[in-house]
């Protein structure tokens, strides 16, 4: 079994996208995930698989919200293991003044489109 962290875009924000940490494990544990743990209301849950294909668990993660409470939800699935890489490979860790617990970064589910990179340039 596979360990995963799966983040969900915009749930329980202001009152939005609604989903009772509990409800929602129960939800995964359906879909036959093992171990599953969610941290706060943030929508963000550790679990694990056998299944191998990150798509196909974010995939299966959004449609089952899609048909249990009918709003659409982006998914980023990852392993510990890439988390643990996206921050060790962080451009900036060598400087002296870097505070751990200061460090932040983004995923994108998507490749972004050339035009938007530009846009955003």
């Amino acid at each position: 079994m596979i360990t995963y962290i799966a983040l969900l875009r915009g749930i329980n924000v202001g009152g939005h996208k609604k989903i009772k940490m509990a409800d929602f494990r129960l939800l995964l544990k359906g879909l036959g995930y093992k171990e599953v743990l969610t941290y706060i209301q943030s929508g963000n849950v550790v679990f694990k698989s056998k299944v191998t294909d990150h798509r196909k668990l974010e995939n299966e993660i959004s449609k089952a919200i899609k048909k249990q409470y009918d709003f659409d939800v982006a998914v980023i699935v990852k392993t510990k293991t890439e988390l643990v890489n996206i921050l060790k490979n962080n451009p900036f860790n060598d400087l002296d003044d870097l505070a751990a617990n200061k460090v932040y970064f983004v995923l994108l589910k998507d490749i972004p489109q050339k035009r938007s990179i530009e846009m955003a340039s």
